[in-house]
């Protein structure tokens, strides 16, 4: 270790840390650190070879580089010490050496500078230079780094890496300048880290250095190596005193502090504070002599100490945090200014705060002004006794026997305050009993005039043998009085009231020179007014003090001056109403005197003696005046019709009233000014039938609602209520009735004039959004006659009571309940669950009443309506039903009979048809009890149609009135726009139901349509609808959706199958994935890439208007997946170019009613023509592995498509392989069907192909187990009815589902999207009742583009 030492007397070679510290006084030895970056030592060989006085020459002599460079030369020395050039290389050229290095900026987001310089050596001179810092070439001379670069190139060469000449040039980088350098932010912490560390291994070592020094100081240890340094190093808890002097100067207050070890009785001077605060902050090793050196643990302090160590640590954290410049400025101060610290009176507040009330004193140093010495104080607690006093002065009175003036006298003498946060001080030291003496003889009058002119200057001391002296003299006597008789000072902690009348206390208690002040008769009046309020006559003993709450000064006063004391002027308002209007009094209060402020100021005689406070009353005047009317009487009055003073008065007067004076008011008034805050909600009762909605809000009579909701539309700042309160119109909250209006459609006026009524359906929403407090008996009981049905209400009729299922029959009880509410409703069970049977069962139910009415008519897809008439002749043969289908005569016919009943009130339809079950006449009726038009006149019970018939024979409805009106299949009117559903909202009808497994497949507005048709102006017009629900609930407003919930969801019956057929098979879904090969490949490739480029051609404003042809595209890559053969004619011919086909459709009539005979006659036929190549098709190469296995597994299986034109290649396929098989396409004449329908499932014929559009609604085909959909697309929901064409009551094995997709195709990504996808009816319905919720025409350009990968 380097350092400082001497030899001793014993010849020991001992460590002077001073030395080491500070150096040697001598100027030899001590630390020498000459490493400006790198804190390296340096010997004095180092010194001499790094500057190069000493040893070899400077590469650039130093006169060069100024006159070069000017003041840069300086700022270059900066650079070097930061450490932050680096890269340093250097090369050897012909006329000297250049030299080349990075300087990190001072940005450090910026890039380093590039500095290089060539030096000509034989001139000593700089040849060249360049640096890309900012200032290099805009100031004269070179820059500071290229004097930097030679300055250390002078200094440590060997640090340079050498390079090729050359490969400096001007601004470019060393060669090592490639390697990735370390981010410049953790490079400079870690240096700053390392100083750091540096700096503490170093304060340790002269840490250890001072410990060895004091104990070699104090002659070592008593106790033995380890005994005495362990007594050394660490004082016992709590054994350690801090002891502080408070100094106040004109300047402020200052500490300074002595450590004492009480029970060694020791005691030094704390030189430096701060450094004592940071050594108890760091726990460091500090001595202060022979007698005490010990580690500074807070512990060591007692407790006192401790608390003062924190006042003084906050007070230095203070400063230190807003002056950055503290802590550098603290280490040059002098040592005598290091020794104490200045406090802010807040500080010196809490430091006292520690002494207050115990037995430690604080050593106080009074201002110099009062010539006293520093002293123990003591620190207590209560306002100071001042002993002020007021007596009469001696000598003449005047005429009327007044004194000629009053002599204000002070025991105690007022030093100095000191107001904090918390705590307010005061430093109060008595009066010698010299200035005591002169008072008294004041008092007394032995002066006379001149004693009273003398008090009055304050300034005078006469000596007592009455001799002049000089003004040095009397300073020294005065001094040598004031030691001879100053008591010691206490500091006592003060009331707020004491505090905030420190400028009168200092004033009168101020001066410790003289005990008295004198105040004239003339201007005793003045007195009275502007001080004598402040006082509090001290009649109680003196040390009592003043009265803490007043702030009292506990002043003994005269009698004479106790009457001039002038009672405080208190303003009290007085508010009243009656039939004519509000009434204001105002009265001037002084003690137990009033006085009408409006009945004005009299003289001090006319009011009893009273001094009346001018200002204060002429101030409520003008305050009352501003709100009422100027009154010509003592009461000012505002009347009771002027609604708009009496609310400025309520809102806006009574807080400035009460600013002014007390307030007071009578019952009458307060019911004014109770203003109520309003919640403005609805009622709910049922009348008649329909639902009455009446506006209510607490606090407020049920009457004044509808006005107060008109004044708020209005956007009146209040309204007034019939019992005359107010209501401030900003207060009120409309939110739940605005809500209310909004989803119902009503106008935003409409409760305005009262209660408003709508129709019944609505209840149920408003159920949902009105809590139960606001419902009446006749509302909730309204509502539970949905919600709970009884079933001994509604019986199942005799014939079906065995046929229909549990769940059935709760179908059938809710079809009555909603049929006697007057609402319609959407029987949306899944498919397969009997949603024919259960409407059939109310049909029969309601007969007779419905005989009485009109015929019942079922609307449904054209290929359902034989399948409606069987249904009806197997489960309600007591219904007749009529087919409206045929010739346009026929139909025409029936509804002209239906017309003629309607007109006649006859709707019997008891007679006997000629027809019996299943058969069918040539007008194309059939069913249970049909008969021809001809033969009979009665009204037929159902009658049922197709939609499209209904949209041509719309006009013949006219005039016909129906009981029911039952939609099969409703989705076929989610356009409210087509003819269709505007034809079936055109029927007459008394009930109307929906039967539709699918409520939504696409989008919203398709429910909103639905419910339009069953109960119209429930869901208010689709442009409400769209703005109130389908927008916010596609945007994923949960708020919205429970909303819409609330209105249709009493009106859907839905039932899984997984939730009432618990004994039906399961259904097991597979994807079967094939991969496209050879030209099917590369024809899907090509046509993919073509969609591709079209779609990255079209503009985004173009895009929607050019989708139709998008649409187009993707049905031909959707072909092309299947087969391509469906997309040209001639694919795979041999030498035949490929032509593209004309159409897919189901118009193909003659091909597919030839594929349904010969599929079965004909096996082996249609294998292929000579000359032609076959066309891969991995989809039927997969369809026909499928039928072989299912084949001989002997299971039945249905095909679904949607293009008939892939039917009929599958059906060439299955003849070809010699399998028959049935079809079913859009072209199949209706009876056919139902022909084909029940031969399959009678006999053993392997496989059904059906079209999609045709075949998946209505058809029962529980013989297949098998489901395959060869092109699965876009609706999930197509497809799931498709399937339960097969799974459904009456199957007996699982149904396996398979979906053929071709692999890395739209197809696949498609099915992938819909997984993604948000389930729109799963909200509503369930989610096994929807496609995604989003049709493919709403893709964006951007979805498209994903979709092709």
């Amino acid at each position: 270790m380097a350092g400082q030492g001497r030899l001793c007397g014993e010849g020991r070679w001992t460590m002077d840390w001073h030395a080491a510290v500070y150096g040697s006084r001598s100027g030899t030895g001590g630390y020498r650190d000459f490493g400006g970056r790198s804190g390296d030592s340096y010997d004095d060989d180092d010194f001499g070879r790094t500057y190069g006085a000493y040893g070899r020459t400077q590469l650039v002599d130093d006169d060069v580089l100024k006159r070069r460079s000017g003041s840069a030369y300086y700022r270059a020395h900066d650079v070097l010490s930061s450490g932050r050039m680096h890269d340093c290389t250097y090369a050897v050229t012909d006329t000297g050496v250049s030299l080349g290095a990075l300087v990190t900026s001072a940005d450090q987001y910026a890039d380093d500078y590039r500095v290089s310089v060539e030096v000509d050596e034989d001139a000593g001179d700089i040849a060249d230079s360049s640096c890309t810092c900012p200032a290099y070439g805009r100031f004269r001379g070179v820059c500071k780094h290229v004097v930097a670069l030679i300055m250390d190139y002078d200094e440590r060469p060997d640090d340079f890496q050498r390079v090729a000449s050359g490969a400096l040039g001007a601004g470019r980088a060393p060669s090592r300048q490639s390697a990735r350098r370390t981010s410049r932010a953790l490079a400079v912490f870690m240096q700053r880290r390392e100083a750091d560390l540096r700096q503490q291994e170093k304060d340790r070592q002269l840490g250890l250095l001072k410990e060895i020094g004091s104990i070699a100081d104090a002659g070592g240890t008593a106790g033995g190596a380890a005994g005495g340094m362990q007594a050394v190093r660490h004082m016992p808890i709590g054994s350690v005193t801090l002891r502080p002097t408070v100094e106040c100067r004109d300047t402020g207050c200052f500490v300074r502090l002595r450590i004492q070890v009480p029970s060694r009785s020791i005691a030094y001077v704390v030189k430096d504070i701060r450094a004592l605060l940071q050594a108890v902050r760091h726990q460091e090793f500090v001595s202060y002599g022979k007698k005490l050196a010990f580690i500074h643990t807070r512990d060591a302090f007692d407790p006192r100490s401790r608390a003062l160590i924190g006042v003084l640590d906050r007070a230095d954290a203070i400063r230190s945090s807003i002056n950055d410049d503290y802590a550098d400025s603290y280490l040059y101060r002098r040592k005598a200014d290091a020794a104490e610290m200045r406090l802010s009176d807040n500080e010196i507040a809490d430091l006292l705060d520690v002494y207050v009330g115990s037995d430690a004193t604080v050593d106080y140093a009074p201002s110099s002004r009062y010539y006293a010495q520093t002293a123990p104080s003591r620190v207590v607690e209560g306002d100071p006794a001042l002993g002020l006093a007021m007596e009469p002065a001696g000598g003449e009175s005047g005429d009327d026997g007044e004194p000629s003036g009053y002599v204000i006298s002070h025991a105690q003498c007022v030093e100095r305050f000191i107001v904090g946060q918390r705590s307010s001080y005061v430093i109060v030291r008595p009066m010698s009993p010299a200035v005591l003496e002169a008072g008294r003889r004041d008092r007394s009058g032995a002066a006379g005039a001149a004693g009273a002119a003398g008090s009055a200057s304050h300034g005078n001391i006469v000596p007592n043998d009455g001799k002049a002296e000089d003004a040095w003299d009397m300073l020294m006597r005065v001094r040598s009085q004031a030691a001879a008789n100053t008591a010691p000072a206490v500091i006592r902690r003060c009331g707020a009231g004491f505090a905030a009348n420190r400028e009168l206390i200092t004033l009168l208690s101020g001066d410790d020179e003289h005990a008295s002040m004198f105040l004239s008769a003339a201007d005793v009046d003045a007195f009275a007014r502007t001080i004598l309020p402040l006082l509090d006559d001290g009649g109680a003993a003196p040390e009592s003090g003043g009265d803490p709450s007043r702030g009292g000064l506990g002043i003994v006063l005269p009698e004479r001056l106790r009457r001039l004391v002038q009672a405080p002027c208190r303003i009290e308002i007085y508010l009243d109403r009656d039939r004519e209007g509000v009434s204001c009094d105002v009265q001037a209060r002084y003690g137990g005197a009033r006085f009408h402020v409006f009945d004005g100021i009299g003289s001090d005689a006319a009011n009893g003696g009273v001094r009346r406070d001018a200002g204060a009353e002429r101030l409520a005047v003008e305050a009352v005046l501003h709100y009422f009317p100027r009154p010509s009487s003592e009461t000012a009055r505002i009347p009771e019709s002027d609604d708009e003073a009496i609310y400025h008065l309520l809102t806006e007067g009574l807080p400035v009233f009460r600013g002014i004076g007390d307030v007071f008011s009578t019952p009458a008034f307060d019911g004014l000014s109770a203003m109520p805050k309003p919640t403005i909600r609805v009622g709910l009762s049922v009348r008649s039938g329909l639902v009455e909605i009446s506006p209510i809000a607490d606090e407020i009579d049920p009457a004044d609602v509808a006005a107060l909701l008109a004044s708020y539309r209005k956007r009146r700042r209040f309204h007034r209520l019939r019992n005359g309160s107010f209501v401030d119109l900003r207060t009120v909250d409309a939110t739940a009735v605005d809500d209310i209006a909004n989803d119902l459609g009503l106008r935003a006026n409409a409760f305005e004039s009262g209660p408003v009524t709508v129709p019944a359906f609505e209840a149920y929403y408003l159920d949902h959004q009105v809590g139960a407090a606001d419902k009446d008996a006749s509302f909730t009981g309204y509502l539970d006659d949905l919600r709970v049905i009884d079933p001994a209400r509604y019986r199942v009729p005799g014939a079906l009571a065995g046929v229909l299922r549990p769940y059935q029959a709760e179908g059938f009880r809710w079809l009555n309940a909603v049929s006697d509410k007057g609402f319609g409703g959407i029987l949306a069970d899944e498919m397969g669950l009997g949603k024919t049977v259960q409407l059939l069962s109310y049909l029969l139910s309601r007969r007779d009443e419905a005989r009485r009415v009109g015929p019942s008519l079922i609307v449904c897809p054209a290929s359902l309506v034989y399948n409606w008439a069987a249904e009806a002749a197997k489960f309600t043969p007591e219904l007749t039903v009529a087919v409206v289908a045929g010739s346009k005569a026929s139909r025409r016919a029936i509804l002209d009979g239906a017309r003629r009943a309607c007109g006649d009130g006859s709707g019997d339809g008891s007679g006997d048809g000629s027809a019996g079950p299943g058969s069918e006449t040539d007008d194309g009726r059939q069913g249970a009890s049909t008969a021809s038009v001809e033969d009979r006149d009665p009204v037929p019970d159902i009658l049922v149609t197709s939609y499209d018939l209904l949209r041509r024979d719309i006009a013949d409805y006219e005039g016909v009135t129906c009981y029911c009106m039952a939609l099969d299949e409703a989705q076929y009117i989610k356009n409210a726009a087509t003819k269709s559903a505007k034809a079936v909202r055109a029927v007459n009808a008394r009930h109307r139901f929906a039967l539709t497994g699918t409520p939504i497949e696409n989008r919203l507005g398709e429910l909103w349509s639905i419910f339009d048709f069953l109960m119209p102006g429930i869901l208010g017009s689709y442009t409400h609808f769209r703005e109130r629900f389908e927008m916010p609930v596609l945007s994923g407003d949960e708020a919205a959706q429970a909303k819409l919930q609330a209105f249709v969801g009493p009106f859907i019956l839905r039932r899984l199958k997984s939730q009432v057929l618990k004994d039906l098979p399961d259904k097991i879904e597979n994807v079967i994935t094939v991969q496209l090969e050879g030209e099917q490949r590369k024809l899907y490739a090509a046509l993919e890439q073509q969609l591709r480029a079209t779609l990255n051609k079209t503009k985004d404003v173009d895009f929607n208007t050019g989708k139709i042809q998008v649409l187009a595209q993707l049905m031909r890559l959707r072909q092309v997946c299947c087969d391509p053969r469906l997309l040209y004619e001639n694919a795979g011919e041999v030498g035949g170019s490929a032509a593209a086909r004309g159409g897919s459709g189901d118009g193909v009539a003659a091909h597919a009613g030839h594929a349904v005979h010969a599929g079965r006659d004909v096996a082996g036929r249609g294998a292929g023509k000579p000359g032609v190549a076959k066309m891969p098709s991995a989809k039927l190469d997969a369809i026909a592995e499928l039928v072989d296995s299912c084949r001989d597994a002997g299971r039945k299986m249905l095909i679904f498509s949607q293009f008939t034109s892939y039917l009929d290649l599958i059906a060439e396929r299955l003849r070809a392989n010699g399998v028959a098989y049935d079809m079913i396409t859009g072209a199949t004449p209706k009876k056919r069907r139902l022909e084909l329908v029940d031969r399959f499932n009678a006999d053993a014929t392997p496989v059904f192909l059906i079209s999609l559009k045709a075949g998946n609604t209505g058809l029962n085909l529980t013989g297949a187990c098998v489901v395959v959909h060869a092109d699965p697309w876009w609706n999930a929901a197509a497809q799931d009815q498709a399937t339960d064409r097969a799974h459904r009551i009456g199957q007996t094995q699982d149904v396996n589902v398979y979906q053929i997709v071709a692999k890395d195709t739209i197809e696949e990504r498609i099915l992938n999207l819909q997984r993604t996808k948000t389930d729109l009816a799963t909200r509503f319905v369930d989610a096994a009742s929807s496609s995604t919720g989003h049709s493919i025409a709403s893709l964006t350009k951007e979805d498209l583009l994903s979709l092709l990968g």
